[in-house]
């Protein structure tokens, strides 16, 4: 199975047209089973032939072909989710969540490396800053003991 549920090639065309003949089944009861697999994928075919059974017009029948074209593929994902287990996801998210971690902090000491570069001055005066009134809070507290 392909790691992408979403890609092209993920399965066959004859594997997708099924799944779009039988969700137009479902919506179209009196589609007759043999016509449909006569259109052979052509959409434009399945359009004509569910718009002449069903009387409605060929600009309603492509949209809502469209739309269960695209739950078709919905289908797909739910299928390539379902043969995951629990642990598989939450390692595939885990090691994902830790590699954009790693990504982040990099980010992160990279920007502070490079505004002391361009602050020498004011990054040192805040480190004293921060000193003083850290050794103020921790020298303070000894006093009372």
């Amino acid at each position: 199975m392909s790691d992408d549920p979403t890609a092209a090639t993920s399965s066959s065309p004859e594997m997708s047209f099924e799944r779009l003949a039988r969700l137009v089944r479902e919506e179209w009861p009196a589609i007759d089973a043999t016509a449909l697999s006569q259109t052979n994928g052509d959409e434009e075919k399945l359009v004509e032939l569910v718009a002449k059974t069903t009387g409605h017009t060929r600009a309603l029948v492509r949209a809502q072909v469209a739309e269960l074209r695209r739950l078709s593929r919905g289908e797909r994902l739910r299928s390539w989710l379902a043969d995951l287990d629990a642990d598989d996801l939450v390692r595939r998210a885990s090691s994902r969540a830790k590699e954009l971690a790693r990504d982040l902090e990099g980010q992160a000491v990279e920007e502070a490396s490079r505004r002391i570069k361009q602050n020498p001055l004011t990054s040192l005066l805040l480190a004293l800053g921060l000193g003083l009134l850290l050794g103020i809070f921790i020298g303070g507290s000894r006093r009372r003991e």
